[in-house]
């Protein structure tokens, strides 16, 4: 909460991912929320989070996984999160 984005985004992390989730339809708010949690892993301290898409989608699966998703949900919702940077 309040980790600020210098380059390309206009809000900090947390603003970003809750703006990102009232645009997005109900089968992707999930991962419109978990698209950018591995920036707190890869902060550096300069507005960069290099590699957040690859632990991100680790972590998503992690967490998808307590909660009891299915396999399938698992593996999409990852995959989207781990691509999320080439859209």
């Amino acid at each position: 909460v309040g980790m600020e984005q210098k380059l390309y985004h206009k809000y900090d992390v947390y603003e970003h991912s809750l703006r990102t989730c009232d645009i997005a339809e109900d089968s992707v708010k999930l991962v419109a929320l978990l698209h950018d949690i591995g920036k707190v892993r890869t902060d550096m301290g300069n507005g960069h989070f290099y590699g957040h898409d690859i632990i991100g989608a680790q972590m998503t699966q992690e967490i998808l996984k307590r909660l009891r998703f299915s396999k399938q949900e698992i593996e999409k919702a990852s995959r989207l999160v781990r691509n999320h940077m080439f859209y």
